[in-house]
């Protein structure tokens, strides 16, 4: 392989492995909240599964009017059962987040979510006023079709997010936490140029070994 074809080769690699923006969604859209409640001190969310694989790109909390958050939220996301949370972060105050609905978003590092695993994805806010769907039938929302809600989820802290291992045995959630959810990006052509280079250049090598090889014997 020549060196500049390994230097074409290489650049391609790079360009192909430099993220690229994706759209990002909100798993929950909603469309008529459900009664309105006083935050704290809960731990409010609920519990879902994936179909298909995609990355999760922020965590958000719920903006009762959209008019800025009284206070910071704490939004975390938890695998499975573990009651150690894969991710967290903090919503600021006011309306410096990302407002999409009725929800502020904060960014995270990107999270590859596996289809038919559970997640559990909760905020706490220590002042405020916090909703629901699907809740007493009650709220309204619409959800990304890449996502499924499994029920609500709630825990009891007092002064900070914690785990939310409780529920009443609904099919809705508690808003609460919301995320949003961006593709996994699919290898694009300059990806597979750059593995046709490299399968190229093995084998130009390959062939130059076995003529040697031949030659010598």
């Amino acid at each position: 392989m020549s060196r500049r074809l390994r230097s074409c080769a290489a650049s391609l690699l790079v360009l192909a492995t430099t993220p690229a923006v994706q759209a990002q969604v909100s798993a929950i859209t909603l469309t008529e909240p459900g009664p309105t409640f006083e935050s704290a001190p809960y731990t409010l969310g609920f519990a879902f599964r994936v179909e298909a694989d995609v990355h999760l790109v922020s965590l958000g909390v719920y903006d009762h009017l959209a008019d800025g958050l009284e206070a910071a939220a704490e939004v975390g996301l938890w695998e499975g059962d573990s009651t150690a949370a894969r991710l967290q972060t903090v919503v600021p105050a006011g309306t410096e987040a990302a407002l999409d609905g009725l929800f502020r978003f904060a960014p995270v590092t990107a999270l590859r979510l596996q289809p038919g695993r559970v997640y559990v994805v909760a905020a706490y806010l220590d002042a405020g006023v916090a909703s629901s769907f699907g809740i007493a039938d009650t709220g309204a929302a619409s959800i990304d079709p890449r996502v499924t809600v499994l029920g609500d989820r709630f825990g009891d802290g007092f002064f900070s997010l914690s785990h939310p291992g409780m529920s009443d045995g609904t099919p809705g959630g508690w808003l609460g936490a919301n995320f949003q959810l961006a593709p996994v990006p699919e290898p694009g052509p300059a990806a597979l140029l750059a593995l046709g280079l490299a399968v190229l250049g093995w084998r130009q090598r390959h062939s130059v070994f076995s003529r040697r090889s031949t030659a010598r014997a």
